[in-house]
């Protein structure tokens, strides 16, 4: 097999997608009017579907209205929907207070606070101010994340894993982000990837892995493990990827300042140059971004056209099965998975991943079955 490479209402501002550019897009400040000339030459490149957003977004009522941050999010769904090889320039004049207000009541009240020690509920107090005076400092690119104070939680297994937790205003910021890059990729993601997305669940991952096994006549499972992926996350892959989608560099810029903002362990500061905090409001959605470019899309359109028996993929976050039908074509994909996510500086951990055959005996079949006795594999605190 080869590898191939509650709302509010705010004024309503314009949203517009541009084709994919040659080249990066320049860096503007976060105001409401960010970008919205610059791309009027860059339209007639994509042909009836370019014009028809600029015309919408020319002729769009600029009013407020009730459900203004709905809209606005359902506007850039659509489109990333109607047009998916369409990069998004103009997202981060969408942060307002509006946003900001709508990404703040949609974090967890009782969160441990961060390296600031303010909590939702002091944040809360004065909240109005407070948001417009992160919108002031978002706009002037005075804002600044603040390192993540790093908590070790104990495991089952009595090791310790590593959580984020991020200063309060650092949240309300990477939630708006996410909200609005959620849009973009919910339209790209595949329907076998089910960690932390909207409507989607680890029961619903466990329910599609079982009708699988079942009606695809799986004969052999590659059950794999990712060695510390959220800390190996590449950066500079990170935002390349990104990029497909999203060239507006403001919104880059705030990324990558999340990613390199330090860790605060104890009394030390590091600066880790790859990795994504897990505990980082972010974190979920920007891993997401990143193993559907290594895996998914790669399994989808290259995995699946190798194969000559059936195959599938069933993945949450960095937790991922493999089902095939012959054991020739799980070898080969148990042999070149390594060699693709070390492209992407991730490592396969070999000592962990197993391939398991999972053939079950024919019923009725009147006699015992000869050969290899069936295997178990575990998925999500479920053993099959």
């Amino acid at each position: 097999m080869s590898e191939q490479t509650p709302t509010s209402r705010p004024d309503e501002p314009r949203q517009v997608a541009e084709p994919a550019p040659g080249t990066s897009a320049p860096r503007e400040p976060l105001t409401k009017n960010q970008g919205t000339n610059s791309v009027r030459g860059t339209w007639s490149s994509q042909g009836e579907a370019g014009r028809h957003i600029l015309l919408q977004a020319e002729s769009e009522d600029m009013t407020s209205s009730p459900d203004s941050i709905l809209q606005r999010l359902e506007r850039i769904a659509t489109q990333a929907r109607q047009y998916p090889d369409m990069q998004f320039t103009t997202l981060a004049h969408l942060m307002d207070v509006a946003m900001l207000e709508r990404a703040f009541w949609s974090l967890k009240p009782d969160s441990a606070p961060g390296v600031d020690r303010v909590t939702w509920r002091d944040y809360k107090r004065n909240l109005e101010t407070n948001l417009e005076e992160l919108h002031e400092k978002l706009k002037r690119r005075t804002y600044v994340p603040q390192p993540v104070k790093r908590q070790w939680i104990p495991k089952s297994n009595g090791k310790l894993r590593p959580l984020g937790l991020p200063a309060l205003e650092d949240k309300v910021v990477a939630k708006a982000l996410a909200l609005l890059l959620e849009q973009i990729y919910e339209q790209d993601f595949k329907d076998f990837s089910y960690g932390f997305r909207p409507g989607r669940s680890c029961h619903q991952a466990s329910q599609q892995l079982r009708q699988a096994l079942l009606k695809l006549g799986i004969t052999c499972v590659i059950d794999c493990d990712i060695s510390s992926f959220f800390d190996n996350l590449q950066h500079d892959v990170l935002l390349s990827l990104l990029r497909k989608r999203v060239n507006d560099g403001s919104v880059l810029r705030l990324i990558k300042q999340m990613l390199e903002a330090g860790i605060m362990d104890g009394r030390d500061l590091v600066f880790p140059e790859k990795g994504s905090p897990q505990g980082s409001v972010i974190s979920p959605l920007l891993a997401n971004v990143y193993l559907h470019e290594v895996l998914d899309t790669w399994f989808a359109e290259v995995v699946t056209a190798h194969c000559t028996g059936k195959v599938f993929l069933i993945r949450y976050a960095d937790d991922f099965i493999i089902g095939c039908s012959r054991e020739d074509d799980a070898r080969r994909i148990q042999k070149v998975l390594p060699k693709r996510f070390a492209k992407f500086g991730l490592e396969i951990n070999m000592e962990k991943s197993l391939l398991v055959n999972f053939e079950r005996p024919r019923q009725n079949s009147g006699h015992k079955r000869k050969g290899k006795k069936p295997g178990t594999f575990g998925f999500l605190g479920v053993v099959y």
